[in-house]
Parts: C-alpha cells; structure tokens; sequence
C-alpha cells in the first residue's frame, strides 16, 4: 500500500472514524445520503436497502458501469451542446443530463500549488457553474499528482463528477 492510499479523506459523517482512500477505492466505503460513511456505518445502510423490494438506493453514486460503449458525449467536458453538434448528438446529451441521480459526465480541473493558483481554479470552478446551470454536482474529488510541462510541478487536480 502506497502512502497516497493509506491518507486520511475523511472522517465518517455517522461515528468520525477515518476513511482512507483505499476505502472508497475498493467500494468499502462511499457515499449515502449525501453524506460520506465508513465501511462499518455503509455496510447496514447497504444490506438493508438491498433486503428492500425497491432495490434503488438513495443517494448513491453509481458511475457508468464497465458494459456501457465509450462515447464522445460522455467525455465532452461542458454540459452545454456544443455549436458543431448534430440534432442527434445534442438529444443524446440532454438525455443523459435526465438520467436521474447517479453521476455521468465528468470534469477535471488543476492548479499548481500556490495561492494565486489555487484561488485561479476557484474562479474556473465557480464560472463553470455559473455558466452551466443545468449541472448538479453528485462527488468531487481532489488529489496532488506531478503534471508533465516545461518543469514537472504537483498540482492539485479536482474531478467533479455531474
């Protein structure tokens, strides 16, 4: 195990235990209710919702499952249709816009670890926002990786998944 894996993301929203990345990773634990919960507190709250004749979990963030094809759309970083779009393209996006709750489009953003930088993406983030009002949020994440260029530099890269 890496020392990138065993970090602390978080505490547990139900007993504060901490929940590292491999955690989340291996599906152990996730989030339910729009809360992050430990593998302790989200195994019950699993087991009892499959026992229900429903079978939908609330509030689960299902990515698209390995079986779904690759598509343009999908990696298509604005959610907006985009001018040089077809009739079709543009009604298969909105489409997936009103999936439902789980999350299925993705965007990236980064910075180099400074404050001027930091406070830069925050600007992205918040235009992005406010220019696609038809996002909603289900799960972001953020992690430091080295991005390649003139000089190699950590960044900090957030995935906003919508």
């Amino acid at each position: 195990m890496s020392s990138v894996d065993s970090e602390i993301l978080m505490p547990c929203a139900t007993c504060g235990a901490s929940i590292y990345r491999e955690h989340v990773h291996r599906g152990l634990a996730g989030m339910w209710g729009g809360q992050m919960l430990c593998p302790a507190c989200l195994k019950p709250k699993r087991e009892s919702a499959v026992a229900e004749p429903a079978g939908e979990v609330p509030d689960a963030i299902p990515l698209a499952s390995l079986e779904e094809p690759a598509s343009s759309a999908a990696v298509e970083s604005s959610a907006s249709p985009q001018p040089d779009m077809t009739a079709d393209e543009s009604a298969a996006e909105q489409s997936t816009m009103e999936m439902g709750p789980g999350a299925r489009r993705v965007r990236t953003f980064h910075a180099k670890l400074s404050e001027a930088a930091l406070r830069h993406m925050d600007e992205q983030v918040n235009t992005w926002l406010q220019d696609n009002p038809a996002v909603r949020v289900k799960f972001a994440n953020t992690t430091v990786g080295i991005f390649e260029g003139k000089h190699s530099e950590p960044n900090l890269i957030l995935t906003v998944f919508y």
